[in-house]
């Protein structure tokens, strides 16, 4: 099976370059055989890519240990759903799955644009083509997902799955951030085409924004996912870190959003055609620039692969990518000149374009601050740690600012805005407003961080503005056809699914914003060690470490806490974590101090989520000093014993020896050991550190990310074949007004 998958990879990377060499042949002869044949090629290497990953899967999910990727990042313990998630785990598994992926999404685009962008088609299908040859090359060559043992050297058990990893959001998570990244190459390639052929009205943007919309979706739900991950396995409290990893994903759906955006100008009124080509270009070039960072080691991550040497590689993809977009648009800067102009600064257009450079000023920030690292090593030779407090001061004024023009943007009007239409759109959004500000100021103790209340009284002001702008068009529609509210309200969305959507994204958006705003500012935190029967006090709860909690398998050593939540006296919450300790491959650690190694090892958070806050725990160390001896004692005896079975049956053969081991019962008196060791947690406890948290509206975060994601999907879904005519009957008299 290995033999097969080695020879798919390099048949795929054939069918790649051969698909180049066709597009750009037949774009450049006129010649349309060689542009299909080119289409095609790409619909090949997604069959052939699908079939690669299918086999990889099934050497997972049967414990192949032959093949190394398997015996690197999967076990025989593993649960099965864990173990088809673990090749995105490995370095060789996401390679493979990006270009997966990358080959799926682009067979789409070029079969629903098969008909249409005769010129600019080609050469997307070779840059496409282009990006499937670069990751297949490293696949094939530099980490190859079907590299095999020989079989005296295929080992018995593999090493398994960082436990870290085992936990529903990683099912999805890298999934989805690659399916955002992959998908982002589309509108890529597309803009390229359209800078190669000179063909930049809003054709590209038009047949692509979909697939930007979907990459925008993919990727924003990836990053939530992380930031969910993060909050219930990593055992620190906090959901986002402003690791160099995190901040990788987030660059490129910041770019992207801004694209969606400012798209609507240039189809509008003709406009920002050099911004949009150079806001998509710059969403593809950091999508492979986040790629970089995953894959090279440059910046120290949790999330990373950790050093290899797939870092040049992926710098020269870089360095092609930008002198060859730069001097593109430079090339063809006459061309890409607006059609139109701003007639005022109160309008929608301006407010777009200020919501434009509010989020790339975002992106260059995070991007400096996350690089400043080496930047220092390489002016001074010293390299300087940054954290979250570098990230604070530039991205919260920002975050206000660009929740301010979220607001203003959908309820101002085009071209120019009238005092009337000003005084009709804003008085009750920024009245309701208003009222959230008073009412926080009365009812809370929140006016100690004003930044802050800013975020909750903007939040408030773009909700109120998208509930005004949906109960005016329903009133509207119910005027027209008499329908009942919810009817009218459905039928308006429908109609309009792209703005409605968006509107839904506003409110999502406001939502996570006020829950990331209260639960960073206002978080009550406390890191503490107790005994059993000792209790702590923490924002008015009072946390009772009742008993200590232990369960021992030859799978995992589970040492957790039983902790009762009080307030006034009354029962709120019984929060039950644990730190479980797996196995580790390292022989040095001994037959018994194996199964303690605490470097191998996750939490599992205790956790009572509510509207309002949630009662957050944590056991916070895996203290093993108090059994340190009987470990040390333990290792000793087990390798003696171990040592003479192996004198034995030194001239035996491994059937021999494997007979003798079941009849000495050494592993069932191993693991008797294991278990007496670790009873000793619950028989004779000790002090156990915790950290335990009180956190307001962070599960607003997670609701606004769903209100997001569901935004998305309206946006995303296919109009009306009634509502699709009118919009390409209204896009043909903007082509035709162009041109005339």
């Amino acid at each position: 099976m290995g033999q097969l998958g080695r020879a798919i990879l390099l048949l795929g990377l054939c069918v790649a370059v051969y698909g180049i060499g066709a597009s750009i042949y037949g774009a450049r002869s006129g010649r349309r055989d060689w542009v299909v044949s080119g289409r095609r090629a790409m619909y090949s290497l997604s069959g052939l890519m699908i079939v690669a990953f299918v086999l990889l899967e099934i050497a997972f999910v049967r414990n192949n240990f032959a093949f190394k990727v398997v015996a690197q990042s999967s076990a025989t313990t593993i649960p099965t759903f864990y173990k088809m998630a673990a090749p995105w785990s490995s370095q060789q598994g996401s390679l493979l799955l990006w270009v997966t992926l990358l080959s799926l999404w682009s067979s789409i685009v070029l079969y629903i644009t098969r008909k249409r962008m005769r010129e600019i088609a080609p050469w997307a299908t070779a840059t496409l083509l282009g990006f499937a040859t670069f990751f297949l090359s490293l696949a094939a060559f530099a980490a190859n997902p079907f590299d095999t043992f020989s079989a005296a050297q295929t080992p018995a058990q593999g090493n398994g799955l960082d436990p870290l990893l085992m936990h529903p959001s990683m099912i999805i998570h890298p999934p989805m951030l690659y399916t955002g990244y992959t998908l982002m190459a589309i509108p890529f390639s597309f803009a390229l085409g359209a800078l190669i052929t000179g063909k930049l009205g809003s054709e590209w943007i038009r047949d692509t924004r979909r697939f930007a919309l979907a990459a925008w979706l993919a990727l924003g739900i990836g990053i939530i996912l992380g930031a969910r991950w993060s909050y219930t396995e990593l055992g620190w409290g906090g959901y986002w870190g402003w690791d160099a990893v995190e901040n990788a994903a987030l660059m490129p759906w910041l770019m992207i959003t801004a694209f969606i955006h400012s798209i609507q100008i240039q189809e509008k009124r003709g406009m920002l055609k050099v911004w949009n080509v150079s806001l998509v270009l710059l969403s593809g070039v950091l999508t492979v620039f986040g790629t970089f960072l995953v894959r090279s080691g440059f910046l120290d991550s949790i999330h990373a692969f950790g050093a290899s040497t797939l870092g040049i590689p992926f710098l020269g993809l870089l360095a092609l990518m930008l002198v060859g977009t730069v001097s593109l648009i430079i090339y063809r800067r006459e061309s890409l000149r607006s059609d139109d102009q701003i007639d005022s600064l109160l309008s929608r257009e301006a407010m777009f374009l200020f919501q434009n450079l509010v989020l790339v000023a975002l992106v260059f920030v995070i991007f400096w601050i996350t690089l400043f690292p080496k930047i220092s090593q390489l002016i001074s030779g010293t390299q300087i740690s940054v954290g979250p407090p570098a990230f604070t001061p530039f991205v919260v004024p920002l975050a206000l600012l660009l929740v301010l023009l979220t607001a203003i943007g959908p309820m101002i009007s085009w071209r120019r805005a009238t005092l009337a239409n000003l005084r009709s759109n804003f008085v009750g959004p920024v009245s309701f407003g208003l009222i959230v500000l008073i009412l926080v100021l009365i009812l809370t103790d929140a006016g100690r961080k004003p930044l802050a209340v800013a975020m909750f009284v903007l939040g408030a002001f773009v909700i109120a503005g998208v509930v005004q702008e949906l109960y005016r068009g329903t009133a509207a529609r119910r005027a027209i056809t008499k329908d009942a509210w919810p009817a009218a309200l459905v039928a308006l969305v429908r109609r309009n699914r792209r703005r409605y959507g968006g509107y839904l994204v506003h409110v999502g958006v406001a939502v996570l914003l006020i829950g990331i705003a209260a639960s960073s500012s206002f978080q009550h935190s406390r890191n503490v060690w107790l005994r059993p029967g000792q209790s702590i006090s923490l924002d008015g709860y009072i946390f009772h470490y009742v008993r200590p909690t232990e369960t021992a398998t030859s799978e995992r050593i589970s040492l957790g806490s039983i902790i009762d939540v009080t307030q006034n006296g009354r029962h709120v919450v019984t929060l039950n974590t644990y730190r479980s300790m797996y196995p580790s491959t390292n022989p040095s650690d001994g037959v018994i101090g194996r199964f303690f190694d605490s470097s191998n090892a996750d939490s599992t958070i205790g956790l009572d989520a509510g509207p309002f806050q949630d009662i957050w725990s944590v056991v916070n160390s895996s203290n093993l000093t108090p059994v340190a001896k009987d470990i040390t004692k333990g290792n000793a005896l087990f390798a003696a014993e171990y040592n003479q079975i192996l004198k034995k049956t030194a001239h035996d053969s491994n059937a021999a020896f494997n007979r003798v081991v079941a009849e000495s019962h050494f592993y069932e008196y191993r693991d008797l050991a294991v278990n007496g060791i670790a009873s000793k947690y619950v028989q004779h406890p000790w002090p156990v550190q915790f950290l335990f948290i009180v956190d307001p509206l962070v599960s607003w975060l997670w609701f606004g990310a769903i209100i997001m994601a569901f935004g998305g999907f309206v946006a995303l879904w296919p109009m009306p074949f009634a509502a699709r005519r009118r919009e390409l009957a209204l896009y043909r008299a903007r082509v035709a007004r162009d041109l005339a």
